[in-house]
């Protein structure tokens, strides 16, 4: 999402489409409410470097459902490299790629009233997106790092020779 002026967004939404009926049903809300929104499908890395670089904030509205659950989220702790503060839900893994309130936000997103008021809160404050967006990164490199990532595992793997 890139806040335009106050008040003014534009929402660049990147991703396998699966749904070709659901993917006009958002572009038809979006141009009722004269909201700018791009749907890109999938693509390559060269361009999502591109589109994160011109990039305040990544929504991230996951929901779980009986077939589906979101994983950890890479695509959270890759914007958090480029500086870039995630808005979550709490669903999955999400919340342990989120420290909420520090490196982003976490929202209930399966109350779009709850979740549209968190939105418009983030989006009238750039300068916190900001701040969180160096935290995030500051965080990421020092929690994912690989030597992190192996001590974590050495930890678990053998306990009795990490303690």
């Amino acid at each position: 999402m890139k806040n335009e002026e106050q008040g003014r967004f534009e929402i660049i939404m990147v991703g396998r489409i699966k749904d070709k009926a659901y993917a006009r049903q958002i572009l038809n809300i979006a141009e009722r409410n004269q909201i700018k929104l791009d749907l890109l499908g999938e693509v390559d890395d060269n361009r999502l470097r591109t589109i994160l670089s011109q990039t305040d904030l990544l929504v991230f509205p996951s929901q779980a459902d009986d077939y589906r659950v979101e994983g950890l989220g890479l695509a959270i702790l890759e914007a958090a490299i480029e500086r870039i503060p995630t808005l979550g839900s709490l669903h999955g893994g999400i919340p342990e790629a989120i420290q909420d309130q520090v490196t982003g936000w976490i929202c209930d997103t399966s109350d779009a009233k709850v979740f549209a008021n968190c939105l418009l809160e983030i989006a009238q404050n750039r300068g916190e997106c900001i701040k969180r967006g160096k935290q995030a990164r500051n965080w990421v490199l020092s929690q994912f790092s690989y030597e992190k990532n192996v001590q974590k595992l050495f930890a678990q793997w053998f306990p009795e020779q990490t303690s």
